[in-house]
């Protein structure tokens, strides 16, 4: 049996999947903000992107986990730099249980009280995963450096993107919320809104460039994985 997957039409049908979530959200951002109405009878929490273990954060935890298998097979079918790989599988695999669990989320009261934070650092999850973000990318350096040039600024690139909005706007986020009495009010809304996006597209452009990189360096006998 063969199994023959596009990579173009899969990325294509995940933007797709990732435009409807976000219409959806904006949706939401309406009936909430504009017709004042905070849950619409579930509607806002089933499809607001700030929202836990909701559709945008099954669409989320369900990409992440894609990367997490991409990893693991890629770190199992070639010799070379295996651990990291390896690695990489893991860490998705935790930030998947992280997304749907909100393992971050139970970190911030005991971090604000250790460290007294505020700010941009009112959400003081960001305090640990940063270090723990800065530690592995320097791990990781040698070996991004090594991939072939299209790899190398695919994975740059979606960790910026994704780095942006898991840290730099959930610090502006934080900002924002304890400067106006903790209200989610439609500019933090819309912060959450670009943090959130720039997450999932950065997820997306890991997908295309690691899929890639998986179609180039691994030879898989009974998937055939097409460009």
């Amino acid at each position: 049996m063969e199994i023959n997957i596009s990579l173009k039409s899969t990325t294509k049908l995940y933007i797709k999947l990732f435009a409807l979530v976000l219409l959806l959200h904006f949706l939401t951002l309406f009936v909430k903000h504009g017709l004042g109405f905070e849950t619409a009878k579930g509607f806002v929490p089933l499809f607001h992107m700030d929202f836990e273990r909701n559709i945008p954060t099954l669409f989320s935890v369900f990409i992440i986990l894609q990367l997490s298998a991409i990893c693991m097979v890629i770190g199992l079918s070639v010799a070379r730099d295996r651990k990291y790989w390896l690695i990489l599988w893991l860490v998705f695999a935790f930030l998947a249980i992280d997304e749907f669990a909100s393992i971050h989320e139970r970190l911030i009261d005991p971090v604000r009280e250790v460290f007294n934070t505020s700010g941009v650092f009112y959400f003081a999850w960001i305090i640990p995963y940063s270090l723990a973000t800065l530690i592995l990318c320097i791990y990781l350096l040698p070996w991004l450096i090594k991939l072939p040039k299209s790899t190398k600024y695919g994975f740059v690139f979606s960790g910026s993107l994704y780095l942006s909005g898991v840290l730099l706007l959930e610090g502006i986020g934080g900002w924002h919320h304890e400067n106006n009495a903790s209200q989610k009010n439609l500019v933090y809304d819309l912060i959450t809104t670009a943090e959130e996006s720039c997450e999932i597209i950065g997820l997306l452009v890991f997908f295309y460039f690691s899929v890639k990189y998986l179609i180039t360096n691994a030879g898989l006998k009974r998937i055939q994985l097409k460009e």
